[in-house]
């Protein structure tokens, strides 16, 4: 297995391996400059103008969805979406997989992308119970999965 993806499924979920970053167009923007900027915080930060902190907040989250492995290498899902193009139905089928396949959703939520509607109150108290975060992290938590849900949506559906 990669770095990216060396957790099995039977392995306990940790607060790391559910994201922070809402946007998945800003994710991107992180994993297009990776590289360039030899995958530094710093440097990535002031590429794209935004704090160290909410770097790796999306660093972490191209984690999640095997964009980038553990040492912010770019791994061949990642190389993919940077292949597709941005906002693109490509972008959105790779994204789609990429968060079906994550831990979190694998584990908590593998129906996420195809239920008529989501219960942030359930997802919260699945997370904080599979990950001991608090209730109201577990509850910030749950919203960003539900954007990145929204996110993928085409006409009602996931293209996937």
């Amino acid at each position: 297995m990669s770095k990216a993806s060396s957790r099995g499924k039977n392995e306990p979920l940790r607060p790391v391996d559910v994201p922070q970053s809402d946007s998945l167009p800003t994710i991107r923007a992180v994993v297009a400059v990776a590289d360039k900027a030899n995958r530094s915080v710093g440097a990535i930060s002031g590429i794209i103008g935004v704090s160290d902190r909410h770097v790796r907040y999306r660093l972490q989250s191209a984690r999640i969805l095997g964009l980038v492995d553990r040492d912010r290498v770019l791994t061949a899902r990642g190389k993919a979406l940077l292949a597709t193009a941005p906002g693109s139905d490509a972008e959105r089928a790779l994204l789609a997989v990429a968060m079906k396949n994550s831990l979190v959703v694998s584990h908590l939520f593998p129906n996420l992308l195809t239920v008529a509607s989501v219960d942030l109150e359930s997802m919260a108290n699945a997370i904080s119970a599979s990950t001991g975060l608090s209730h109201s992290t577990a509850h910030r938590r749950a919203r960003v999965l539900r954007s990145w849900r929204r996110q993928l949506k085409l006409d009602g559906k996931v293209k996937a």
